[in-house]
C-alpha cells in the first residue's frame, strides 16, 4: 500500500466519522432527546450512539480497503482524467455506504426486535434508560453486519475504477 492512499484514506475515514456524528446530533436535537441525564451523559443515549457507531466502523473496513485499491489505481493510471473528482466521488460512494448501512441497519434490527417483544418506541426506550435492549441490538447489529459485509463489498467493487490495460500475448 501506498502512504498516499493509506493518508487519504484515513482522512476519509475521519471526515465520514465527523459527519455521521454530526448527523446524529442533528437527530438527537430535532427529536428532542434527552442527552444529559442530571448533569451526567444519558446511558441509554451512550449505548444507542454505539449501536450506530459500531456497525459504521465495522462496515467502513470495507470502505477503507477499496479506498486505498481505487486511489493507488486512479493515481497511477494515464488514462483516467480528472484524479481529483474522481477519488472525491469514489470516496463519497464508500462512506457514504457505510454511514447509510449503519443507521439503516440499526432501525431494522430496532424495528425486527420490536415486533419480537411488543411494540417499542425509540424515544420512549430512551427517556426510560432500556440499556438491555440497546445492548441486545447491538449484539444483533454487530453480527447482522459481519455477516453482510461480503455483499457489501462485492457491491461496491462495483464502482472501482476501470483501467484499460494491453493484452501482450
Amino acid at each position: 500500500m501506498d502512504k498516499q492512499s493509506i493518508l487519504f484514506s484515513i482522512l476519509a475515514l475521519i471526515i465520514a466519522t465527523i459527519i455521521l456524528f454530526i448527523g446524529l446530533s442533528y437527530y438527537s436535537k430535532a427529536k428532542k432527546i434527552r442527552i444529559l441525564d442530571d448533569n451526567q451523559l444519558n446511558t441509554s443515549y451512550s449505548v444507542w450512539l454505539l449501536g450506530i457507531i459500531l456497525p459504521f466502523f465495522i462496515y467502513s473496513s470495507v470502505s477503507i480497503q477499496l479506498s486505498e485499491t481505487t486511489i493507488e489505481t486512479i493515481i497511477n493510471t494515464d488514462s483516467i482524467n480528472d484524479t481529483f473528482f474522481q477519488i472525491l466521488y469514489r470516496l463519497v460512494i464508500y462512506f457514504g455506504v457505510a454511514i447509510i448501512l449503519s443507521i439503516a441497519s440499526f432501525y431494522l434490527i430496532f424495528k425486527i426486535v420490536g415486533i419480537i417483544f411488543g411494540g417499542r418506541s425509540l424515544f420512549v426506550e430512551l427517556e426510560n434508560s432500556s440499556t438491555g435492549l440497546f445492548i441486545i441490538i447491538i449484539i444483533i447489529n454487530v453480527f447482522f453486519s459481519f455477516s453482510i459485509l461480503s455483499p457489501i463489498k462485492d457491491f461496491l467493487n462495483w464502482y472501482l475504477p476501470e483501467v484499460m490495460t494491453n493484452y501482450i500475448h
